[in-house]
């Protein structure tokens, strides 16, 4: 980290104070924490940040009420280590890869929220400081971590303290490209330690390298039924009421299997790993799927955990809608259908995880865009 980023990490005086920017937030997030559905215990604010739609597919609202952004639930754990051990296996850092993906899945989803009228008028000069405050309220909710505005300069400058990130390469691209698309310019961020404090600075960057490969995409939708059990009062599926909303500390955790979950782009899960395919060869979908089988086969087993002993559970988190919860070996002999599945390697390993069988018995195969075919290897 180079001396400029230093002097302008801290300002510790001004953490130790709070400026105006971190007691709102912390007041916004205090307040976000007593507000929630009396029928299901979730925040209130939930409903109106994603919606989950009966075809299995999560998206998140536009302020400017244009289409939403199309995204999953996942385990923190499951996609940090799915990261170290791709690096451990080649041996090399991908951290430019998964900084270069993400930071364009958060350009697209902030573009997407703002949408509209509404949106340019956030976009604003005067209103700018106000929507990073909203932005960083919005990353605790959905499971992110928690963020502390510190310095910002329209234009120029955001710096921020962060705590409880769920992954401190791809946070600092999400920041870089909502910066990016609040302010107009290409950015980068840098990101460091001083003691026990985590921070990240955001600046523009004129030299940037035009924009190449890694673009998300959003995966088609296709016809489907989720039939989700719905909260009479919040419209919310019944299996998200069992998450804990610990937006104190901007994390969710999943009561059955007490793991940290969060909200991603679905289309950026695609894109990192047709990337790595890509940059380091065909093995990557078969590391993905292994590693999946070892994450969720090891909860199934250790922690007894409810929700995976079938393949409902997926429905909610908008990874698909399997045309059986419970495959029989009939079913995976012959093949089943896995409508709006959001990548076949994740759903592979997923499959063969709940039905205790080898992964490497288990295939994918897109029979179209917007379904997958889970089958045994004949």
């Amino acid at each position: 980290m180079n001396e400029e980023v230093k002097n302008c990490i801290f300002l510790s005086r001004e953490l130790d104070r709070g400026i105006a920017s971190n007691i709102i937030v912390n007041e916004g997030v205090r307040r976000m924490s007593l507000f929630t559905c009396k029928e299901c215990g979730v925040p209130k604010l939930i409903p109106y940040i994603l919606e989950w739609h009966d075809r299995g597919t999560i998206e998140t609202r536009s302020i400017g009420g244009g289409e939403g952004f199309r995204s999953i639930i996942l385990e923190r754990e499951l996609v940090n280590g799915l990261l170290r051990g791709i690096e451990e296996k080649l041996g090399i850092s991908i951290d430019h890869i998964l900084y270069e993906g993400k930071r364009k899945d958060s350009k697209y989803y902030a573009e997407s929220l703002l949408q509209g009228l509404k949106g340019k008028i956030m976009r604003l000069k005067p209103l700018r400081r106000v929507t990073y405050i909203f932005m960083i309220v919005q990353s605790a909710i959905i499971g992110l971590g928690r963020v502390q505005a510190l310095k910002y300069k329209p234009g120029d400058i955001l710096v921020g303290r962060v705590k409880n990130i769920y992954n401190l390469t791809l946070f600092s691209a999400d920041a870089t490209g909502g910066f990016e698309v609040i302010e107009g310019m290409r950015a980068r961020a840098f990101y460091g330690s001083i003691g026990d404090r985590e921070f990240i600075i955001v600046a523009p960057w004129s030299e940037a390298p035009e924009e190449e490969r890694l673009t998300p995409v959003q995966p088609k939708s296709v016809e489907a039924h989720a039939g989700y059990h719905r909260c009479g009062s919040c419209g919310i599926p019944r299996e998200i009421s069992r998450f804990r909303w610990d937006t104190k500390n901007g994390k969710i955790i999943d009561t059955d299997t007490r793991e940290w979950v969060f909200v991603i782009g679905s289309g950026y899960l695609n894109a990192l790993i047709s990337e790595l395919e890509y940059e380091l060869g065909e093995e990557i979908p078969r590391l993905l799927q292994e590693y999946v089988y070892n994450f969720y086969h090891r909860l199934a087993q250790e922690r007894e955990c409810a929700s995976l002993r079938g393949l409902g559970f997926i429905k909610a988190r908008g990874l698909g809608v399997p045309e059986v919860d419970n495959p029989s070996m009939e079913n995976l002999s012959q093949g089943f259908y896995i409508r709006n599945g959001v990548n076949g390697p994740l759903l592979a390993g997923i499959t063969a995880a709940v039905c205790d069988i080898d992964f490497n018995k288990v295939t994918w195969d897109e029979q179209e865009e917007g379904i997958i075919k889970i089958k045994l290897a004949s």
